[in-house]
């Protein structure tokens, strides 16, 4: 809800940048917070965590964000295909080691 009132109540092309920031601070905190228990969210917090200052970097020095946005979004895409990899990976992984366990009788 803050992206949306950040994204309207701004003017320009910063609006979509103050709203991105938003966005990756809170999965950034979420992230942070399930990583307490677990070693497999924190990739993925330390990734929006820099996607965070990426965006607030091309807002506090105005950096050309006209023309960066097609790369900013290239990149960010990218960027969020590999944490769907690395999901992937980590919920693989969990279920081998799960059925490994299994196997052998040993409990959690």
């Amino acid at each position: 809800m803050a992206c949306l009132i950040a994204y309207f109540l701004l003017d320009g092309a910063e609006s979509l940048f103050a709203a991105l920031i938003l966005l990756n601070a809170a999965m950034a905190i979420y992230f942070y917070r399930r990583s307490r228990g677990s070693w497999l969210p924190v990739p993925l917090c330390f990734a929006h965590g820099a996607l965070c200052s990426w965006y607030a970097a091309l807002c506090i020095f105005e950096l050309d964000v006209r023309g960066a946005w097609l790369w900013t979004a290239a990149t960010a895409n990218r960027i969020f295909d590999l944490e769907i990899l690395y999901v992937i990976g980590a919920a693989s992984y969990r279920r081998a080691r799960l059925e490994a366990r299994a196997r052998t009788g040993e409990r959690s």
